[in-house]
């Protein structure tokens, strides 16, 4: 009897310690998803995909194919404040290096932005993994020039037309959508991936929407 109710025992101690087992990563999860408000930060990096059209505003030689669209290295930053588990406000600043028009063989213009908005973020908040579309307003400024580069042995290898307006330098509204998730990795540090677009009457090339923007990075939640 005593050996049956050792082995009893030492299966119920066995259970037990098979539940705990279960229970951590249950409660870790718990913890990751608690839906809390408070402040958060953020930085991205990225690409900036242009939307505008070269060959609006320069004609390639007869020789070369087309002229293209080069996209630009960006980084973000944001910082925030959950208010609620489905909504967030946050001020969002976007940096573009530079993007290239150009032939085969020269570099037409270039151009670069910076772009500041406050924007709200609605969650869709499921467990670790969260969602989320946003909208926002504020000021971006796009600088742009013709590259002194354009001349070279072969001739003209960017030949303007009537189009080209190069004198855009200065911070004008802009307005940003888009959308994206947060992935939770532990409860206070998550990965982030966001797509978006800017219009704004400050512009490069004359693009009301200049620029897709696609970035990943990381995200801490104080």
């Amino acid at each position: 009897m005593r050996a049956r109710a050792g082995r009893r025992a030492k299966r119920s101690r066995a259970w037990l310690a098979l539940a705990l087992l279960l229970a951590v990563p249950a409660a870790a999860q718990e913890e990751i998803a608690s839906h809390r408000s408070g402040p958060y930060l953020g930085v991205n990096a990225g690409a900036a995909l242009p939307a505008f059209d070269g060959e609006y505003f320069f004609t390639p030689p007869a020789f070369q194919a087309r002229v293209s669209e080069e996209p630009s290295l960006e980084f973000v930053a944001r910082a925030g404040w959950r208010l609620l588990p489905w909504l967030a406000i946050e001020a969002q600043y976007e940096w573009v290096d530079q993007w290239k028009i150009e032939t085969k063989l020269a570099t037409c213009a270039v151009a670069s932005a910076q772009i500041a908005t406050g924007n709200l973020r609605v969650f869709a908040p499921f467990e670790a993994v969260h969602p989320y579309l946003l909208g926002g307003a504020g000021a971006g400024r796009f600088k742009s020039r013709v590259s002194q580069k354009q001349f070279d042995f072969f001739g003209n290898q960017c030949t303007k037309t009537s189009n080209v307006d190069f004198s855009e330098d200065e911070w004008e509204p802009a307005f940003r959508v888009g959308g994206g998730f947060d992935v939770y990795v532990t409860r206070g540090i998550l990965f982030n991936l966001e797509v978006s677009s800017v219009y704004s009457d400050a512009k490069p090339f004359g693009e009301d929407f200049p620029f897709v923007s696609v970035s990943g990075g990381l995200g801490y939640r104080f």
